[in-house]
Parts: structure tokens; C-alpha cells; sequence
């Protein structure tokens, strides 16, 4: 069942949501002026969706296991994850 939901057009259509979302706000943090106005509500939108993010590569290292390397997607996803930890 968590199978479905992972591969499902709703999940996809929303990280992809999420990643646009998140990209707008990485562009609106360049701003001295969009920072000093939405600084705090900036920062906790980025902080909300790199938790998004580290649910999805749980959830796809969950469902697809030792499958989950093959997918080169996947990979840069987890990548991509882990640095914005760091």
C-alpha cells in the first residue's frame, strides 16, 4: 500500500509542489528586502520542506530498499537532502 502512495501521481505532483515552492522561497532569501520584511516566515518554509524532503527519501528508502540506489533520481534526491542538513 505505502508502494502506491509513493508511486502515486498526488505524491509526485506534490513534491513537485514543494520543490517549487521551496526554490521560490531560496530566491526570495537572496533579498536583503524580502528578508528584513519575511525573514522568520522564509526560513521555517525552507526548514518545513527540507523536512518534507528527508519524509520522501524515508518513505522511498522504506518501500524500495536495496532498489533504491538503482534510480539515479533517487540518489541525487538523497544527495541533495543530506547536504541541506549539513
Amino acid at each position: 500500500m505505502l508502494r502506491s502512495v509513493v508511486e502515486s501521481r498526488i505524491f509526485s505532483s506534490t513534491i513537485t509542489l514543494v520543490i517549487v515552492i521551496n526554490a521560490i522561497t531560496l530566491g526570495l532569501e537572496t533579498s536583503a528586502r524580502a528578508m528584513s520584511y519575511a525573514g522568520p516566515l522564509l526560513l521555517a518554509i525552507d526548514k518545513a520542506a527540507l523536512w518534507i524532503f528527508t519524509a520522501e527519501i524515508g518513505l522511498k528508502l522504506w518501500v524500495y530498499r536495496s532498489r533504491f540506489a538503482r534510480d539515479g533520481w533517487n540518489v541525487f534526491d538523497f544527495i541533495i537532502v543530506a547536504l541541506a542538513w549539513l
